[in-house]
């Protein structure tokens, strides 16, 4: 078979008594499923629409689609319909369970322009910019009539791309026609790209602004599946000393503090991102659930928690009052430095508290906030020293 040629046979199970509406939704379901939304029907009040796409022909045949011929208003013979039309709706008096119609394509080779940005876009972020501009060649692909043909997958931790063609297409790169944007991929000749690549992100001091690549779909097209993942990301539990370094653990996500200490999300097109609560406002945002695009917070990066005081405890000394409880409290030590800084303290008058017991060979220390939650430091070292005294009798 000629590589420039397609075709499709799609049966369709219809039960005895199934609504008009939902035999004509089944149908388009059945298309789908195998060549696309390059054929399909919609039922409108006295009308039936038969949408066909260019190089498209739909095969019906008395033998095989009885039912349909009757709802289209057509004779009972075989019948080729090659471009949309509208027929009068009649409801057919029999039913026939099983349909099934052919759909031919002819050539099918084709050829696409591509443009690098998004027309009438200000890069203004440049730092985000890499970031903005493979989001926006996705949606090029998508508003083309191609979404899915290729794939432009940015990962920040390893600051490298990914591109995925699909079978039967090819993606062409030329220096002439994307000169900065080849530079950006680490890309030096002309080239064709099929199936995955990666290619390690050089960034660019300006947008490939009036640039271009080919997409050539060479063999009958392939229907994008379209596939929901699920990924759950959790982050080291511990106290972040800076927006750096928690920005740094997340993935697919590139995050910005801005100068009024509010977070810039940036989240890719085809994605939705749900925060649990206690991210959700540490990040200071009033809602959990983000979809695709750029997001700004509430309000202010909390990195602390409302964390303003550690209180460390410890297994080896006999529990007292604290406030309306009894806990084995050694000291409350106030957060009054920055992350950055190193808090160290210091006692001229250390407290003394009696023992549990007089052999110890392990000694366990935990610090936890006022509300009893653990703090966990990502990074440096905790240290703290023990005074040790006979008791008075």
């Amino acid at each position: 078979m000629d590589e420039d040629y397609a075709e499709y046979d799609i049966g369709v199970k219809i039960e005895q008594g199934t609504a008009d509406a939902d035999v004509i939704e089944e149908i388009n379901k059945s298309i789908e499923e195998k060549c696309g939304h390059f054929v399909a029907f919609s039922l409108d009040r006295k009308n039936i629409n038969v949408h066909i796409a260019p190089n498209y022909e739909l095969h019906l045949t008395a033998a095989n689609a009885p039912r349909l011929l009757t709802m289209l208003n057509l004779p009972r013979e075989d019948r080729i319909i090659r471009m949309s039309e509208s027929f009068v709706f009649r409801k057919p008096s029999k039913t026939n369970k099983d349909n099934h119609l052919k759909i031919i394509a002819r050539n099918l080779k084709r050829h696409f322009i591509i443009r690098t940005t998004r027309f009438n876009h200000k890069y203004t972020d440049l730092e985000n910019m890499h970031h903005e501009l493979f989001q926006h060649i996705n949606f090029n692909l998508m508003q083309t009539g191609i979404g899915g043909a290729a794939d432009f997958i940015f990962d920040f931790k390893v600051n490298k791309v990914e591109i995925t063609v699909q079978k039967n297409v090819e993606l062409e790169l030329r220096l002439l026609y994307a000169p900065l944007f080849m530079r950006m991929l680490s890309l030096t000749k002309d080239i064709v790209l099929k199936g995955k690549s990666m290619h390690v992100l050089q960034k660019i001091d300006r947008p490939p602004l009036n640039e271009y690549f080919r997409v050539s779909i060479t063999d009958k097209p392939t229907v994008p599946e379209k596939v929901k993942k699920t990924e759950n990301l959790q982050l080291e539990v511990g106290f972040y000393k800076n927006a750096e370094q928690l920005f740094s653990s997340f993935k697919h996500l590139a995050f910005n503090l801005l100068a009024n200490k509010k977070v810039k999300i940036h989240i890719p097109d085809t994605s939705a991102v749900t925060f649990q609560d206690g991210l959700k406002d540490l990040l200071g945002l009033k809602q959990s659930t983000l979809h695709g695009g750029t997001h700004i917070s509430d309000y202010q990066l909390e990195l602390d928690g409302g964390i303003t005081e550690i209180y460390v405890y410890t297994d080896i000394i006999e529990s007292h009052f604290v406030g309306d409880t009894i806990a084995p409290l050694l000291r409350i030590i106030p957060v009054m430095s920055t992350k950055e800084d190193q808090i160290v303290i210091n006692y001229q008058r250390p407290l003394y508290f009696p023992l549990r017991q007089n052999y110890i060979d392990c000694i366990e220390v935990e610090l936890k906030s006022s509300s009893g939650d653990g703090i966990i430091f990502t990074s440096g070292k905790s240290l703290l020293v023990l005074s040790f005294r006979r008791r008075i009798v």
